[in-house]
């Protein structure tokens, strides 16, 4: 049963990624030649040297969150291993079907192995750390989507489409965070709802999860400086993805507005979710779609998927040059080495 999962979960991948491809091609032919000529006629080196900058400095705001929810369990992580660490988890999310999400179990598997963090705890904290991040991309889209809405060349349709879809993950979090203070769970109760606990292979799995469960619980109730805190630190990293954006649109020969600049961020957190491998394809759409909307044209929208993603690329290298010390073999198993842990570690 499992095998068939496996297979046909590869296969959804393949699929997805052809889509993507063609969907790249499609905006590669179409934009792509004005997009290039209008980067060699505007590039200014010094404004984009800044956007790299701040490509970085993203990374380094991420470390503070993660670093924040851990010291709250009592776990201090020295702060550039703890940035090896996360750099190395964008890297394999950034290769998954969603590049926001899949690096985590690595970041857990590299806590327990690189820092001593059990993984109950690591868990809980890197689960903690996307909360906060999911919670605050969705604020931010919030942010976007109103502006989006009052965008006058885009159909009603799309409007209600995008903001529908927003208001439903936002209410997803606030069930999250209820059950989790709560005390009655999310993850597990999953688990049951799809009597996952009775298969007798998944019984230490979802008791290790309900551990992980209680931890989170006890954040939220008993760390809410913390919780705070964390979330005030999302906050001044948008206030630097926007500036970030900001030097990359100059750095094109182009000022625009604030508006424009924070719905092509949520445009970018929209492809960043849809599951394709890099967004490869639907970024370019996005940000395309974006600047002709608002009468700067596709070309310079396509122009700034090409500089967003050599960013990302920057950042995959890195990271996979950072897990490189495990060895390739590991690489490999490390999700399955986070979710089959031992029974004596488990206890």
């Amino acid at each position: 049963m499992a095998s068939k999962l496996l297979k046909s979960g590869g296969i959804a991948i393949i699929i997805s990624l052809f889509i993507g491809i063609a969907v790249f091609i499609y905006f590669f032919f179409r934009l792509g030649p004005r997009a290039l000529s209008l980067i060699s006629q505007n590039f200014d080196y010094r404004y984009i040297f800044l956007f790299f900058v701040f490509s970085f400095l993203g990374f380094v705001f991420a470390t503070l969150r993660a670093r924040i929810i851990l010291q709250a369990y009592g776990k201090k992580v020295n702060f550039f291993l703890l940035l090896k660490q996360i750099i190395s988890g964008y890297a394999v999310s950034y290769i998954t079907p969603s590049a926001r999400f899949g690096g985590e179990p690595v970041r857990i598997y590299m806590l327990k192995k690189e820092a001593g963090v059990d993984y109950k705890i690591g868990t809980a904290s890197v689960l903690m750390d996307k909360f906060v991040e999911i919670l605050g991309v969705m604020l931010f889209g919030l942010i976007g989507v109103i502006m989006f809405v009052f965008a006058p060349k885009l159909a009603f349709n799309t409007k209600i489409f995008v903001a529908t879809g927003i208001l439903i993950i936002l209410m997803i979090l606030s069930v999250f965070y209820w059950r989790c203070v709560s005390g009655k769970g999310s993850i597990s109760s999953l688990f049951r709802l799809f009597l996952l606990h009775k298969i007798p292979r998944l019984s230490k799995f979802i008791r290790f999860i309900k551990d992980v469960e209680k931890k989170m619980s006890h954040f939220f109730i008993e760390h809410k400086k913390a919780f705070i805190k964390s979330i005030l630190v999302y906050a001044v990293y948008l206030i630097f993805t926007i500036i970030q954006m900001k030097f990359l649109l100059l750095g094109l020969g182009t000022n625009v507005s604030v508006i424009v600049l924070i719905v092509s961020l949520t445009f970018l957190g929209i492809a960043e979710v849809i599951p394709v491998p890099a967004a490869l394809g639907f970024l370019e759409a996005g940000q395309s779609a974006v600047f002709s909307l608002f009468a700067k044209g596709g070309s310079l929208g396509f122009a700034v998927s090409v500089f967003l993603r050599i960013s990302a690329i920057i950042f995959v290298a890195l990271g996979f040059v950072f897990l490189s010390h495990f060895g390739w073999k590991t690489i490999g198993k490390m999700l399955q080495k986070v979710f089959n842990i031992s029974e004596k570690e488990m206890e």
